[in-house]
């Protein structure tokens, strides 16, 4: 184990351990552990709730989005990030299980796999 400086922001006391607090701010490691804890074991429903999860499993099903997401794709053959071409079909508005959202056209962009998931990927962690 190397010493390290407090984990607390601007505190300049030494620890044993990198990622540890000094004592006077153990409240604060306790609470960022908690934070992480709790964090780690939501998974999915952390953002979602159950009635919006199944709204949105029935959302992708529908016939309507089918149909749109193959047109658009049609209409858009290339990434509108990096110029690949385009698999996916992103709503640059979460929809929450809302249809009107979920349709629109104009709340649609062309992205191909790894560009769909790194903008999934981080508006995700801007949601956390």
């Amino acid at each position: 184990m190397k010493a390290a400086f407090c984990a607390y922001p601007g505190c300049l006391a030494f620890v044993s351990n990198r990622g540890l607090c000094c004592p006077a701010h153990a409240q604060y490691q306790a609470a960022r552990e908690a934070k992480e804890r709790e964090r780690a074991t939501q998974g999915w429903d952390r953002l979602h709730s159950k009635q919006e999860a199944e709204g949105t499993r029935k959302a992708w099903l529908d016939p309507r989005w089918k149909k749109l997401r193959k047109d658009f794709l049609a209409h858009n053959p290339r990434c509108k990030r990096c110029g690949e071409l385009a698999t996916d079909v992103h709503h640059l508005v979460r929809h929450g299980a809302n249809m009107d959202i979920f349709l629109d056209p104009h709340n649609l962009v062309a992205l191909c796999g790894s560009c769909h998931a790194a903008i999934s990927r981080a508006q995700r962690w801007e949601e956390r």
